[in-house]
């Protein structure tokens, strides 16, 4: 698993959140294409994998995804395919179990199966390792949504002027980028409701709340207090 983690921790990462209740397996999503269907393929991918390493004893709860839900029919299929129920509009999406879950034991792996698969995911990992430029500066913004283009290019041993080259030779600008990913985390604690409004900006790297509300405004067409605002209407 260790080995194997770039095809999910590039992606994004897990936090687990425990209560009086239950266990929630949070995924925190980091890509921008095709989101959706990349977080459901990595949780219903754990409660598969999990399912098979406890023999079938692990049963989750509910299946958590932060997205408006889809038509009855949908969810319907969703839920024959998964045979568990779904919660949409949810702050995150994890996947929630029961506490005793955790201290389920695992079955041993199959040293014939590993065998076989090892090859097939050497050769896909080696794949991820490909990166163009573009992804690279992508996973860089991802991980820390502040850096500035100067920063930037310094991790990746280039200077500002060159790397601005680099990426107008692969079509696309640090601003492009930058925006794209900004966005995508703006909109995501705004929903969340987390962070403040200041806390939010300063983390993007702006220098003022003001500076945020302009480059949102720009992006949405609104204001992030409105954005928020808009968003408790949807849940009410």
């Amino acid at each position: 698993m260790i080995t194997y983690h770039p095809l999910l921790g590039e992606g994004g990462h897990f936090e687990m959140r425990r209560d009086a209740f239950a266990v929630n397996l949070c995924y925190h999503p980091s890509f921008l294409s095709f989101a959706k269907i990349r977080v459901e393929t990595v949780l219903t991918a754990c409660i598969a994998q999990t399912r098979i390493l406890t023999g079938g004893k692990f049963q989750p709860l509910k299946l958590l995804l932060s997205y408006p839900a889809p038509s009855l029919a949908l969810q319907q299929c969703y839920q024959e395919l998964l045979q568990l129920p779904l919660e949409f509009n949810a702050k995150v999406s994890a996947i929630q179990f029961t506490a005793k879950d955790l201290a389920l034991p695992l079955i041993a792996a199959d040293e014939e199966v590993v065998a076989c698969l090892k090859p097939k995911a050497d050769v896909l990992l080696q794949t991820f390792a490909a990166k163009t430029l573009h992804r690279k500066v992508t996973l860089l913004l991802q991980q820390a949504p502040g850096l500035t283009r100067e920063k930037v290019a310094k991790h990746l041993c280039l200077s500002p002027r060159h790397l601005g080259r680099k990426l107008q030779e692969e079509q696309i600008s640090f601003r492009a980028l930058q925006d794209e990913v900004r966005s995508h985390y703006a909109k995501q604690w705004l929903k969340e409701g987390e962070k403040t409004i200041v806390e939010i900006a300063s983390t993007l790297g702006y220098s003022d709340e003001s500076a945020f509300g302009k480059a949102f405004r720009r992006w949405e067409s609104i204001s992030p207090g409105s954005y928020r605002q808009s968003l408790k209407h949807k849940t009410i």
